[in-house]
């Protein structure tokens, strides 16, 4: 299991661009993949079914929760292999987290199970936005439901 949280905007799935190519969606996909390498800690990927987890503090917003979840599950992935890519990839600091590296899971397709919210600001960070992203392994139980994976 991995968990993280983030400071500020959400990336979000935007139409006409894939948001690997776009520069605000990728100076949000910098601070994203940033913290889930940390929160991997060298870790190797997650294999099997996966649950995400995702809280976004944000308050009065024009966010759709969905786009915020598919960005996520995409990001914590690789970009596919033919994505343009923003300049900002390029610079030498962003080689860890380089968009074309899987960095939590190898396949979106993983994720069986997903839990997403949308919650006023707790007061703690007034103004700002946030959002935690958890990741954990399922097992099935019986042929056909998921469970959180037992830890030994």
């Amino acid at each position: 299991m991995i968990t993280f949280t983030v400071m500020g905007l959400p990336p979000e799935l935007v139409s006409g661009k894939s948001i690997w190519s776009s520069r605000r969606q990728s100076l949000r996909l910098l601070h994203a993949r940033r913290a889930a390498f940390v929160a991997m800690n060298g870790r190797d990927l997650l294999t099997g079914p996966l649950s995400l987890q995702i809280t976004v503090f944000a308050g009065r917003t024009r966010f759709d929760l969905d786009h915020i979840v598919s960005a996520a599950a995409n990001f914590l992935a690789s970009a596919p292999s033919k994505s343009r890519l923003d300049d900002v990839w390029h610079e030498p600091g962003n080689a860890e987290i380089w968009p074309h590296k899987a960095l939590v899971y190898r396949n979106d397709k993983q994720i069986k199970l997903i839990h997403a919210e949308m919650l006023a600001p707790d007061g703690s960070t007034p103004g700002e936005y946030q959002y935690t992203v958890k990741v954990e392994q399922l097992e099935v139980s019986d042929g056909r439901t998921y469970m959180p994976a037992l830890r030994s």
